[in-house]
């Protein structure tokens, strides 16, 4: 497990645009969203989950539903809270995740011997 794939938090922010008359979020930045590679096995087993990809977000909200969410992207308010509350719930089921692991760690330690 790395560093990363312990916090708690992940960043997002953004601009308020009013885009022809319509409010909009446009999306500066993210932080602390892990890559796939760092991300625990067990994390892809279920849903929803999401990694970061260059300058994107990949959110996996069921077997049909996959968005990228990207830097520079101007999203209505209701899909910026729809893409937040996805995102919340990938953090709360990564940290579920994590919390396990570290017990895992704690308990699964040292030799066994199997005698046949």
């Amino acid at each position: 497990m790395t560093e990363n794939s312990t916090r708690n938090y992940i960043e997002v922010k953004t601009e308020k645009v009013l885009e022809k008359g319509l409010r909009k979020y446009k999306v500066i930045e993210f932080n602390d969203v892990i890559e796939h590679q760092d991300l625990p096995l067990e994390y892809f087993g279920d849903y929803p989950y999401m990694y970061n990809y260059g300058d994107g977000i990949v959110m996996v909200k069921d077997e049909d539903t996959r968005t990228t969410f990207r830097i520079g992207n101007m999203y209505s308010s209701d899909a910026m809270t729809d893409l937040i509350e996805t995102m919340k719930r990938c953090a709360n089921r990564l940290h579920n995740i994590n919390r396990r692991i570290q017990e895992d760690e704690k308990i699964w330690v040292g030799n066994e011997t199997f005698v046949l």
